[in-house]
Parts: structure tokens; sequence; C-alpha cells
């Protein structure tokens, strides 16, 4: 595709031995999209399946010049963002970010002076913009800052808010408030909610999630040696270096330079779902619910009839300890579906059992269980 080998399409660095390394790609209307490193300004090219075609770079093709015009060395990120699509850059002079619409680029963060907000969201120490992920109608942009912390930016389409960093509308500070987290190096969707991996070289990596209004952390609270401890418990864990869902469970891998590479899995969800049961002609339906974590956590279940919804429990569950709710309480019916969601305290796992016995009084026949969904 591309390099030195007679197969290939377009020789060594795309025909330019000054693009280093093919940074970052995306797929955008049916093409893939590759930008490079070069300390000459980074390129972006597109592949069509038979050809490539410059974007972003010197060539007559580009639509604008080498490093988008300012200088930028890194296409550190891209992500589809609606019917565009968005690159994050990286340069000593600060990150930014650029929206194509597969006519033209334009600046939304930049020294560009059309851009929404300046170079680095306006601060020069955000050197780049590492990574970007949508979640709900928003585009979050995540910076590199090695002085006062990482940050974290939301583009709504229309203007940019700081959601971590120093400017008051923040809704914690720079680095999630800990300067040591340089880093916002991996954005994930996963459980309705936005994670944020961090890089942190001082004490170890840290997770965050937020929900749309608030920000939780995941992994950096916990006792020392335990997977929610800084670096998942072992500090030369520096950086969460990627991330992926799969089998409805997040995954993240670390960079660490002593012991080697880890991959860890969050334990849980905190909403489930129960697709099947019915509490009527003989049935029995309970709903387990169990609360591993060290803490209380908040429940509210809610019944799905062939009538309409039906409100549940709403409950405390207590540390380490299982509850056990029989559905007959609250809904008498032969189809009845259950969503149980964690309002306050964390993880949650949930599984329901089914009996059914001939008549009433008698003894159980037939029994089964099965765990839940969690999206």
């Amino acid at each position: 595709m591309v390099g030195a080998q007679p197969s290939a399409l377009i020789g060594i660095g795309f025909g330019n031995a000054s693009n280093l390394y093919a940074s970052a790609m995306a797929v955008y209307e049916n093409q893939l999209y590759v930008g490079t490193f070069s300390w000459g300004g980074c390129e972006v090219w597109s592949f069509d399946g038979a050809n490539w075609t410059q974007t972003v770079g010197a060539q007559p093709s580009a639509l604008i010049g080498p490093g988008f015009g300012t200088a930028c060395i890194v296409v550190e990120s891209m992500r589809c963002f609606g019917i565009n699509l968005c690159a994050g850059t990286g340069s000593p002079g600060g990150g930014e970010v650029w929206l194509f619409d597969g006519a033209a680029w334009h600046p939304l963060a930049s020294a560009d002076p059309a851009a929404l907000i300046g170079t680095g969201f306006g601060n020069a120490n955000n050197t780049d913009v590492t990574d970007m992920e949508v979640y709900g109608t928003s585009l979050y942009a995540g910076t590199y800052n090695g002085f006062t912390g990482c940050e974290v930016w939301d583009f709504n389409g229309v203007a940019w808010t700081q959601v971590v960093g120093a400017q008051p509308g923040a809704l914690i500070g720079s680095g999630f408030g800990n300067a040591g987290n340089v880093d916002a190096s991996v954005l994930r969707v996963y459980d309705s909610r936005l994670f944020a991996g961090t890089e942190n070289w001082t004490a170890g990596c840290e997770v965050w999630s937020f929900d749309g209004a608030n920000w939780t952390q995941e992994v950096g609270w916990g006792a020392p040696g335990t997977y929610e401890a800084p670096g998942f418990g072992d500090p030369n864990n520096a950086e969460v270096s990627s991330a992926a869902v799969f089998n409805n469970r997040l995954y993240t891998g670390t960079f660490n330079n002593v012991t080697g590479c880890a991959v860890f899995a969050l334990k849980s969800s905190t909403t489930w779902y129960l697709a099947e049961g019915a509490t009527d002609g003989g049935f029995e339906t309970w709903v387990l619910v169990q609360n591993p974590n060290p803490h209380p956590v908040d429940i509210a279940v809610t019944f799905q009839t062939g009538s309409g919804e039906v409100a549940g429990p709403a409950d405390t569950i207590p540390a380490r300890s299982r509850r056990s709710y029989e559905v007959s309480r609250w809904a008498v019916t032969n189809d009845v579906s259950t969503k149980v969601t964690s309002t306050a305290g964390g993880y949650i796992i949930c599984e329901r059992a089914v009996y059914w016995r001939p008549s009433p009084g008698a003894v159980r026949y037939l029994g089964t269980d099965s765990i839940g969904y969690d999206p």
C-alpha cells in the first residue's frame, strides 16, 4: 500500500521521507484517512481503495499546506463527528483541531484567525490533542499538558467548553485535580459514559468517567496494590495507551517500560437489562442484584410490562452484598422484563431467576437462571 515494495501504490513516507510515522487513521465517507508526523509539517492522505490522494500537504491535490498551514507537526487523533471528519494535532506551539467537510479543512481550535478558539484552546502548554471521542451530541478532545495537567474540552458544534481544566466553568481542575496527569491519552464511550485514561509518570495512570454532568474516578482512588489504585495497582503502568469495548466490557491497555504492558477490564456495569420474566400462571421471578464494591450502592429497578412501565424498588445495597427482589410485589403478569440501574456508588451485577410450580403451594417443579445484559 505505502512503502518500497513493487506492489506499493506510493513510496515510503507517502513519497516524503520526512513523514516518520503514520500517527492516526479514520474512515470517512468510504475512504481511509491517514495522518502523519513530520517535522516539516504533518500531512493527511486519503485512500479510496485504489489510489492515495493528499489533502493536507504540499502537493497540488492538497486542500491546505503542510501542518495545516500553522506548523502542526503531527496528527495525533482523528474522529468522525456528525457528517464531518475532525483531526487533532500537536506541535510545540500548541495542539489544534481541524474539521473536514469533504471539500475543505476548517479550523476549530487553531492559530488560524478563523478558528473558534486559539492554539491549545488558548493555552500553548496544551501541546497535543491526543484523543477525541463523540459522546452524546458533542465532540470531546483531550490534551497533553506537561505543566499544569491535561485538559478536556467539549465542542457542541458551535462553541468549545472546558470540562476539565482551570477555567471557572470546568467541572474538575486540570489533570482531573492532579497535575501529574499530564495527558488525557484515551477517550472512549462505554456504558452510557465517557471514559478518560491518563498518563501519569509520578504515581501511575488513572481512569475517570463522565456521565454528562460529573466526573467520577474509576482508577486512582484505591489502596496500594488494588486495581483501583493508581496504575491499576502498579505505578509503573504510567499511561492508559489504548482502550476498546469487547463482549460488553471496556478493556484498557497500559504503557509500562519497567515490567511490561498490561490489559485490564472494567469489572461490571451500572445498567443491566433482563429481557424475560413472568409472575403469573405459576411462575415466580426474582431479580438478584450484587454490589461488589467496598461501599454502598443505590439502585433503581424498573419493570417493562405489556401494559407499560412499572416502577420497582429503589434501594441501597450494602458493600459486598446481594439483594433479591420478587417481581410479583410490583407486577403480576406473564410478560415482564427488567432494567436495573446503579444511581450512585458504582458498578453492580444482575441476574434473574425464574421458577414454576404446577399449583399454589406445590414445590417448585422447574427453574432457570440467567445473567443480565449490560450494554
